[in-house]
């Protein structure tokens, strides 16, 4: 299931309000969904039972390998590397490059898969997940955030993050595991 039209740098804080929450709406009506056809590809792919991917921690090592063989770009047209820099100041270096829809949709889903890892490892904290509304300068802004005890963590975000590595080849070792053992600490 592929999300069409997501922006590739992923910033909804240029969108009406009603759609940016139509999309926190639909993110919630259908994470179920989206989350099972997840667990199936990576399943037959990696030649796993779906049971492997149990929303464990160590689950996110069999996602991570997954992940990583589905990370593909596209080179901009002049025209759209010309509206990124516009929008960049010229300090920041620019790529000429954007992640294709397909993994911006598979981002979307191991965010998702990433996030509920969280949830379910820590049911006593009641983590959910919360559409980020309060400032539209925020790189958050329009996203599903999950409340941590000292800060929001945006699961989708950190797996975009995760993948821009991954194309320089900057990614760590223990991957996604390691990412949420960093967030984990968050947690009092």
């Amino acid at each position: 299931m592929i999300i069409e039209n997501f922006p590739a740098d992923l910033l909804l804080g240029k969108y009406e309000l009603k759609g940016v929450k139509a999309y926190g709406n639909k993110f919630m009506l259908t994470k179920s969904e989206r989350l099972l056809s997840l667990i199936k590809r990576v399943s037959q792919e990696l030649n796993i039972s779906e049971e492997d991917l149990d929303f464990s921690e160590n689950s996110l090592n069999r996602i991570t390998e997954w992940l990583k063989k589905h990370v593909s770009t596209r080179k901009l047209t002049k025209a759209e590397y010309e509206l990124k820099r516009k929008n960049i100041p010229d300090y920041i270096d620019v790529d000429d490059w954007d992640f294709d829809q397909i993994t911006i949709s598979n981002i979307i889903d191991v965010g998702t898969y990433f996030g509920e890892v969280m949830i379910q490892n820590h049911k006593s904290k009641n983590l959910k997940w919360t559409q980020f509304l309060r400032s539209r300068k925020n790189v958050d802004f329009g996203h599903m955030i999950i409340k941590l005890d000292k800060l929001e963590m945006n699961p989708v975000d950190l797996v975009y993050v995760f993948c821009l590595k991954a194309v320089d080849g900057r990614d760590k070792e223990d991957g996604l595991l390691g990412l949420y053992k960093i967030w984990e600490e968050y947690i009092a």
